[in-house]
């Protein structure tokens, strides 16, 4: 071990710190004015490389038969996925939601009904928010990441501010999430609870760099 050490620092100096930061050190090193700064930024299908690597797959296995039959059409040498039409058509008029891009393909790349209509019943929404979390996930692990600020302290986001919850079965935390309770949140759950009706106010869920430290829990 101390030979190895000894090694390391001869070979790379100027790297001797490397050697005693443990995640808190290398955590607090990414907090800048309150709010936690990632060395590598969080990868969403927001990034148009991303997105568009997503659909392609998720088009040759959502419309198999339509390729396949253009595949054999073509030959499989001379299919592009990217010269597809169902797949140019999707990335040209994809929102976010599935309704909404099902009526821009009715009404901007010439889908009848029944196409618009599978469309959304295919939901690449559901699998568009699936992807996007496999990707905070290993984000998160690649780089080992925790929670940057304490549970119980007090963050704002936007307009919002509250207090980060613990997360004991881990909902959020894999994937560089927390939930935070706002006090207008908190305050209605008490009175329901006085009143013993069972609803409650689960949170927010957001973002561990969109927050903003305003007091840590001790």
């Amino acid at each position: 071990m101390y030979f190895t050490v000894a090694f390391f620092i001869a070979l790379n100096p100027a790297r001797l710190g490397e050697l005693f930061i443990t995640p808190k050190n290398k955590r607090n090193r990414m907090i800048r004015n309150s709010r936690w700064t990632p060395e590598v930024p969080r990868p969403t299908l927001n990034d148009e490389h991303l997105f568009v690597a997503f659909l392609k797959e998720w088009v040759e296995k959502e419309y198999k038969d339509e390729v396949n039959s253009d595949k054999k059409y073509f030959g499989d040498e001379e299919f592009d996925i990217e010269d597809f039409g169902i797949y140019q058509s999707i990335l040209k008029e994809w929102s976010g939601d599935n309704e909404d891009t099902a009526e821009n393909l009715i009404k901007w790349q010439g889908w009848d009904y029944r196409q618009a209509k599978e469309f959304e019943e295919k939901n690449l929404e559901y699998d568009f928010d699936k992807e996007n979390n496999r990707l905070s996930k290993q984000w998160v692990t690649d780089n080992v990441y925790t929670l940057p600020f304490s549970v119980g302290s007090r963050v704002k986001w936007g307009l919002k501010e509250g207090i980060i919850m613990e997360d004991k079965n881990n909902n959020y935390l894999p994937f560089g999430k927390v939930c935070v309770l706002t006090d207008k949140q908190a305050a209605e759950n008490k009175k329901w609870q006085a009143q013993g009706i069972s609803s409650r106010h689960g949170g927010y869920i957001v973002n561990w760099e969109s927050l903003e430290l305003i007091e840590e829990k001790q």
